[in-house]
């Protein structure tokens, strides 16, 4: 199942979880609940990135926005306006 940062993350785990009455607040019961509605839903598990290819790229994102940014200013202010 896919979370956090890597996917989505599940919104509607927590309506599933209460029409199943379950609102115990464990570890072991909301990894039962979450692999529930993920099977549900027809998430499929993936692999955590590797932390240095993670760390890559969010590196790569910021070297994105810089050189977006570095184009932006190159432009006549005219450009900008419109």
């Amino acid at each position: 199942m896919r979370s956090g940062r890597h996917g989505s993350a599940p919104v509607g785990a927590r309506p599933f979880t209460e029409a199943l009455g379950l609102l115990v607040n464990t570890d072991r019961v909301d990894a039962e609940i979450l692999a529930r509605y993920g099977r549900l839903e027809g998430v499929e598990a993936t692999a955590p990135l590797d932390p240095a290819l993670a760390r890559l790229q969010d590196l790569v994102l910021v070297r994105r926005r810089f050189v977006d940014e570095g184009a932006s200013l190159g432009r006549p202010e005219q450009e900008l306006e419109s």
